[in-house]
């Protein structure tokens, strides 16, 4: 693999952390759905083993701001 290849495969895993650790924070500060839904691609999933898929930003933001916050508050440790 060439230096290139391998700078750019660091790089992707550090915006994955960051991208992961930004959600946790949001998460954590009361599930803002503005904010975690734009965390997303326009036709992402929100996937959990807990609640039904959710798709799209606008349904991942409805649903950050309603089911979700009827749950009890974890926190995330990243």
């Amino acid at each position: 693999m060439s230096l290139e290849h391998r700078v750019a495969a660091l790089e992707a895993k550090f915006q994955i952390a960051d991208l992961k650790a930004e959600y946790a924070r949001l998460c954590d500060l009361g599930y803002d759905g503005d904010a975690i839904a734009a965390l997303f691609t326009e036709d992402g999933s929100w996937v959990s083993n807990t609640y039904p898929e959710v798709r799209g930003r606008d349904e991942i933001s409805r649903f950050m701001r309603g089911s979700v916050r009827a749950c009890s508050r974890g926190q995330f440790i990243c």
